[in-house]
């Protein structure tokens, strides 16, 4: 995706102070400074929302901003000036002379803005084309470099970026808002403003107010030459090799009932212990606590890193102002900060009581600190290259107390505030929460898998709990597999997931929704208690499985709340298959009794909810589960009040075995479950590193075009005509040439004689030659199977010869939809996980979108167990009537090639 994103270039200049307003002035470094020497520059994003074209940005709003800068830099001149290096063992300094000046660059990005302004995982080299570049090594007789960069990024009828590079051995956080601050407030006075009204406090820059009484700046300057004198090219900053190429940045928020509920764990876990508890629980203490033993997990479970007694480290940055033994002013122009590192053994953070450990290890830095900030400060630099791009190590950057989202321009808020040097050295950064008063976010810059397993770490788990039918309501039944049921046992289970449209916050969720939601699934399992119960799986052939309800038996509900982007999930474009796993609840299959469904409700504050499911296949077919869901979703919506039309019906009598399938499946299932080989669709055996999802929708004016061209063609060349060009025929003929001609793109492996399938699911309670009520519990569904060879398929004809096979098909089961049921089980067999077959899963008729829980219709809907499958899913579409939504998860390339043929493949017909 950061490959397909331009960024131009249109305007290049240099702004200084206003002529003659900013005295020449040299800033020796002190103490504090000389550290940030060893440190690349900061490199920080401000995304705003600002839907202006971008004529009007350059004519109204950009010169409005090169005004403004320039008498920001009036006050804050050093920024327009430079750090000097004197021959060793002479101290570096900020110098300013008139004329001195700040590159300011105005691009124009093709990218989405939402989705770099979104907390979810971006790929980090998305944003790189933002930040504005800043020389690091010393150049010219002069030897300087320059302090500030700026770089203004339109998305044209979107947002604007406004990126920062800066060098942190002029100024500390702090001294850099109080900037950026000034800079908003000119901005804001408009062109016409009144800009003699002085700001609130201007920069002190007395050097004099910082007393070494430890002797620190020799030492560190000591170091600072120690380090270059070896290189030719004395720099700024240390160079860490990190690989880019699979990294990925996300922002986790952690709320103030987030940080509760971990303290309040802490305490009672100490007091159950007989232990006391950490001395200093503050909302940094706790949320730094947390994701230390989340990354650390991460980097264990992913790295396999060993697990025993090394000591690993936690650094950040402690703020001098208040812990000072002598006065500075707030407005201080420099860096006022110290540094503390704490530490602890990687076993004792992995155990139990991790979260523990970590909190005291943080809080009594802190602590320390409070009582003496210089104490063991000789070693901070020695100390700070240990931390800097070690996996095992995590380094604090930012403060969440400076209220960084309150720089506004006069264009509200910023959207999004990202940290880009975190990519390169490892760190993370804390920034006060946008939306959730007293929160934290967490930004976060890790390759992908370990991204992926912190994700899953860090997901909030709200709630875990069991929902029951009422007491008494449903009596224990026992229910035999039919012949139609057993087929299903060598499949995963079925993962679909539900969006919804939320604007609400979490806790309006967990004390509004969440009891209804409870109280309408209990009186939903009243009517389909089978879903309470279990699946038995005896370990003796040839015992049949059976589904089984006994009083008390409930189902797992776990309530969960995500910080991710809920519009980019629940989109219809490619996104990382990883993303969803987290949604989907897990349904446990290695017990005597396996559970039949589990749901897991997940909450996007402000912005939505997704109900998602797992239940075994065996238990019933998308029929029987739609009639569930609509159910649930219908007593949410009115209550008790709600009166069914029609109750499941569980007579198992009404499916006939006229041809003994049942001994048939039943002896292939104990076969096979003697040679370990019975599921299908087991992530075991698909790589989903690379895989991405996407939804495409094929209208009824599409379908159409295809019908039409179809019967041109076979007129034009006096070919029968495929025997049955319905709406379904006609898009998954149009799907599987798609796919056919991505494959043979991307992989060129393909014989053009080898056959290539394509399998469906058919109704049966319309094939039947016997009745079967629609109220039926269970599975009343067979299986075709179409055929074609392959360089038929890939030829010019190939849409008619898809849909002639697939007619065909759907004609050979409208007589006879037992007629090769017996090669059933060997034929899914072939389809499931073969790159060159395709199986659908799901049905365009279920108006699944209909599903509505009180929240209006479905936003999205996924089904996420197609990802280790291979094949792609069915839904009619949420907003094209007619039309039909199919969803596909490939790997990235072949997703790519399929996109291409399938939007020019469409705009072919006619």
């Amino acid at each position: 995706m950061a490959n397909s994103i331009t960024v131009k270039v249109l305007d290049n200049c240099y702004l200084s102070p206003p002529p003659n307003s900013a005295p020449q002035t040299s800033l020796p470094l002190t103490f504090f400074d000389i550290p940030w020497l060893f440190f690349s520059p900061g490199q920080t994003l401000y995304l705003y929302e600002y839907p202006c074209s971008i004529t009007y940005f350059t004519s109204t709003v950009f010169p409005n901003l090169k005004h403004s800068l320039s008498l920001t830099l009036q006050q804050y001149y050093p920024f327009a000036g430079n750090l000097k290096s004197p021959p060793k063992p002479g101290k570096p300094e900020l110098v300013y002379t008139e004329g001195d000046k700040v590159q300011l660059t105005l691009a124009e990005s093709s990218g989405d803005f939402n989705h770099l302004s979104g907390n979810h995982p971006r790929d980090v080299n998305e944003f790189y084309q933002l930040v504005p570049n800043l020389p690091t090594c010393f150049s010219g007789e002069k030897q300087l470099i320059p302090l500030l960069a700026v770089q203004v990024t339109v998305f044209p009828n979107a947002g604007i970026c406004i990126g920062l590079a800066h060098h942190n051995v002029a100024c500390d956080g702090r001294t850099f808002n109080n900037f950026m601050k000034t800079w908003a407030w000119y901005y804001s006075l408009g062109p016409l403003g009144d800009y003699s009204s002085p700001i609130k406090s201007l920069p002190c820059y007395d050097r004099s107010v910082i007393i070494d009484t430890c002797g620190l700046e020799a030492i560190f300057l000591k170091d600072w030459w120690n380090r270059n004198s070896s290189q030719e090219i004395v720099a700024v900053g240390t160079q860490t090799n990190v690989d880019l190429s699979n990294m990925v940045r996300a922002t986790f928020v952690m709320s103030l009932n987030d940080m509760e509920r971990i303290k309040q764990w802490i305490l009672a876990q100490c007091k159950r212990k007989n232990k006391s508890h950490p001395i200093h629980l503050s909302p940094s203490v706790l949320t730094c606590a947390f994701v230390w033993v989340c990354l650390l997990k991460t980097q264990v479970g992913v790295n396999e890193k060993c697990v025993g007694e090394e000591p690993v480290y936690f650094g950040f940055n402690a703020g001098g102002l208040t812990r000072l033994e002598y006065p500075v002013s707030t407005t201080y122009f420099g860096n006022c900060i110290g540094f503390g590192r704490g530490m602890a053994k990687m076993n004792e953070l992995l155990e139990e009581d991790g979260i523990i450990v970590a909190a005291e290890v943080f809080g009594n830095t802190v602590k320390r600190l409070d009582k003496s900030f210089f104490g063991g400060a000789e070693k901070w630099i020695s100390d700070w290259e240990v931390m800097f791009g070690s996996e095992l190590h995590v380094m604090v950057s930012g403060s969440p107390k400076l209220d960084l989202y309150e720089t506004d321009f006069g264009w509200g808020r910023p959207k999004k505030i990202e940290e880009i040097s975190i990519d390169t050295t490892r760190a993370i950064s804390l920034t006060e929460s946008r939306d959730l008063e007293g929160g934290i976010e967490v930004g976060l810059a890790l390759p992908k898998p370990e991204m992926d397993a912190f994700v899953t770490l860090y997901t909030e788990v709200l709630e875990h709990c069991n929902v029951s039918p009422p007491l008494n309501s449903a009596s224990p039944i026992s229910l035999p597999l039919t012949f139609l049921d057993i087929p299903w046992l060598f499949f995963s289970p079925s993962q679909p997931l539900f969006f919804y449209d939320y604007p609400y916050t979490t806790s309006h969720f967990t004390s509004r929704t969440l009891p209804n939601l409870k109280n309408s699934l209990s009186l939903t399992l009243q009517h389909f208690y089978p879903l309470a119960g279990n699946l038995t799986m005896s370990h003796f052939e040839p015992c049949k499985p059976e589904i089984i309800y006994s009083q008390g038996d409930s189902v797992s509900l776990t309530i969960a709340e995500s910080n991710g982007h809920f519009n980019h999930l629940s989109s219809n474009y490619p996104r990382d298959v990883n993303e969803f796993h987290s949604l989907v609840p897990q349904l446990d299959d290695k017990q005597v009794l396996i559970p039949l469904l589990a749901i897991q409700v997940t909450v996007f504050p402000k912005a939505g909810i997704c109900i998602g499911l797992a239940y075994q296949h065996v238990v019933a077919d998308g029929r029987t589960f739609n009639n569930f869901m609509k159910t649930w979703a219908s007593f949410c919506s009115f209550g008790d009040s709600f009166s069914m039309k029609s109750l499941p019906s569980y007579d198992r009598k009404v499916i006939v075995d006229a041809l003994g399938l049942e001994d048939i499946f039943l002896k292939e299932w104990w076969r096979r479950k003697s040679l370990k080989d019975i599921v299908i669709g087991s992530e075991a055996n698909v790589d989903l590193s690379n895989m991405v999802r996407a939804t495409f929708v094929v209208g009824l004016s599409d379908m159409n075009r295809i019908k039409s061209w179809t019967i041109a063609k076979c007129n034009e060349e006096n070919k029968s005509l495929p025997v049955h060009l319905s709406a379904y025929v006609l898009t998954c003929a149009f799907i599987w040439i798609c796919l056919v001609m991505a494959q043979e793109d991307v992989n060129e492996k393909c014989c053009g004689e080898d056959p290539n399938y394509f399998g469906f699911i058919a109704g049966g309670i319309t094939r039947l030659d016997f009745l079967v009520p629609a109220s039926y519990f269970g599975n009343c569904v067979g299986f075709g199977r179409s055929m074609a060879i392959r360089k038929e398929l890939m030829g010019e004809d190939g849409v008619v010869v898809a849909a002639r096979a697939i007619g065909s098909t759907v004609k050979t089961l409208d007589k006879a939809i037992f007629g090769d049921a017996k090669k059933w089980i060997s034929d899914w067999k072939v389809l499931f996980g073969s790159d060159l077959n395709v199986m659908v899963a799901g049905s365009p008729k279920l108006d699944l979108y209909e599903t509505d829980f009180g929240w209006g219709r479905a936003k999205k809907i996924e089904e996420i167990s197609i990802d280790c499958m291979r094949a792609i899913s069915l839904t009619e579409s949420r907003d094209v009537e007619g039309g039909i939504e199919v969803g596909l998860s490939l790997p990235k390339t072949k997703m790519d090639a399929f996109t291409t043929f399938f939007t020019q493949g469409l705009k072919a017909f006619p």
